[in-house]
């Protein structure tokens, strides 16, 4: 588990975004169980989400998210979409 955590880690940008699933492709991930679902993202990150995509990286699923927080900042954040784990 940590060395896929530290390939994600150095995961950039344009690697993520080369890989998002379509929103078919995303629905059926989610309900097979590959992933979680959109509201714990939410939840994990405790925020309003604005965006969400799933997308694979290195052999693994990711949430590429972003979330209104409650001071009112924009965040972007990476989550390992199997366990919930805020990569950054």
């Amino acid at each position: 588990m940590v060395p896929l955590l530290l390939a994600l880690l150095a995961l950039t940008e344009g690697e993520v975004a080369a890989a998002c699933l379509s929103p078919g492709e995303q629905r059926q991930r989610i309900g097979a169980g590959q992933a979680l679902k959109p509201a714990q993202i939410g939840r994990i990150l405790n925020g309003e989400v604005i965006r969400l995509r799933l997308c694979e990286a290195r052999g693994a699923l990711i949430y590429e998210v972003t979330v209104l927080a409650g001071d009112g900042r924009v965040q972007r954040h990476l989550v390992d979409a199997r366990s919930g784990r805020v990569i950054r």
